[in-house]
């Protein structure tokens, strides 16, 4: 599955579902696995509460509790061309990536 969220861009190609908004983005990125691809916008408009740092700052809370991914995480993809925007988000998902390379280890530790 690869979703893509942004109120105003279409995906590169037919293969992505687009979602204009946080929820409905949330319902699906939930159901990733490694093998599935999410790419994010920052900015979603003036009628949305909610941006691309929201979205991905409640998957990598999600994830860190194990509520979600416990399949593999899926690849996470920036097209903002905000740069707050990105920097954020792209810290949430270096924090995502720490925190499976903790499972990891702990997984390792106890084989």
């Amino acid at each position: 599955m690869k979703i893509f969220l942004d109120d105003v861009r279409d995906p590169p190609d037919d293969s992505w579902i687009i979602c204009r908004n946080v929820p409905t983005f949330l319902l699906l990125a939930r159901q990733c696995t490694e093998s599935d691809m999410l790419s994010l916008d920052h900015d979603l408009g003036d009628e949305s509460p909610l941006n691309g740092y929201d979205a991905i700052s409640c998957l990598e809370h999600e994830y860190a509790l194990g509520h979600i991914w416990t399949r593999g995480v899926p690849m996470i993809l920036i097209h903002s061309a905000n740069p707050v925007g990105i920097q954020k988000m792209t810290q949430a998902i270096q924090s995502i990536a720490r925190i499976k390379d903790l499972c990891i280890k702990c997984k390792s530790n106890t084989a």
